[in-house]
């Protein structure tokens, strides 16, 4: 029994000091981002899986290293994720070619407050998301009036995507989807369609009205965010430390097309182990 003590008290010290698979799997994967500026920490989300493997997936991989901050927008957002920064004309038209986009996981716990992580996308009803392109939300503090016009903006929009996708619509859908195709979009065709649409009296059947939960308004209404993207993109993480630096990334001299004069870049992003 004596020699037997030593190992169980060793045994003992050895499963209250680490985590079970499950522990670590619950865990929520953190990320370090070192830029020129300076670094910050995001954390995935385990409610987006797809989202979530997929931004891991390019930071094993150096994808982010050395890209640029291409949008930098006060009391907006930062973004980053354009391969085209890097790249030549070739290398470009050929990612163009072969971008890959993740299906939406539009949860409705996660919100753009600020200091959340969502993925940028092209026009598309099904609302998937860039594979690489994402934004850190700034946005700012919202007053109910400008929050229940948001509420009623997400609808319409949302309203606009469910009655495209009903069966018997599949002709006015392929006119929309031919006028928002990159590089041919065709606002006049776009206005009119969308207008045509909305200008139908109620609601398509089936149809669910979407309410911003009252937590989530009173977040707006004292921290900010940007509430009138929610429910029409991916929000799959948030920045956890050094939210100040996101913050004057926003504020550096930009272009007309939002893109820092001096270049911002990403220099590098590390794993935090778990």
């Amino acid at each position: 029994m004596k020699k037997l003590f030593p190992l169980i008290i060793t045994l003992l010290l050895f499963s209250c000091g680490s985590k079970t698979e499950q522990e670590i799997v619950n865990v929520n994967q953190q990320v370090k981002v070192f830029t020129t500026m300076g670094e910050f920490v995001i954390e995935l989300s385990n409610k987006t899986p797809k989202h979530r493997d997929n931004f891991i997936q390019l930071v094993e991989k150096g994808a982010y290293d050395s890209i640029a901050f291409h949008r930098a927008i006060p009391k907006f957002i930062v973004q980053a994720g354009d391969m085209f920064s890097r790249m030549s004309p070739e290398e470009e038209l050929e990612l163009i070619k072969n971008e890959h986009t993740l299906p939406a996981e539009i949860d409705t716990s996660l919100f753009h407050k600020k200091g959340s992580l969502s993925m940028a996308r092209i026009a598309n009803i099904d609302l998937r998301s860039s594979g690489t392109h994402f934004t850190v939300q700034i946005g700012s503090v919202l007053s109910d009036s400008l929050l229940n016009g948001y509420e009623k903006s997400i609808n319409r929009k949302r309203k606009l995507n469910y009655w495209l996708k009903m069966e018997q619509n599949q002709k006015v859908l392929n006119r929309y989807v031919e006028a928002t195709q990159i590089g041919n979009w065709n606002n006049e065709i776009v206005s009119h369609l969308t207008d045509s649409i909305l200008s139908i009296e109620g609601d398509p059947e089936g149809f669910n009205y979407y309410t911003i939960p009252q937590h989530q308004r009173e977040f707006y209404k004292t921290e900010g965010g940007n509430a009138f993207l929610d429910q029409l993109y991916t929000v799959f993480g948030e920045v956890i430390q050094g939210m100040d630096v996101v913050e004057k990334i926003s504020q550096v001299a930009v272009d007309e097309k939002d893109w820092p004069l001096e270049d911002v870049r990403i220099l590098t992003m590390e794993l935090i182990e778990k």
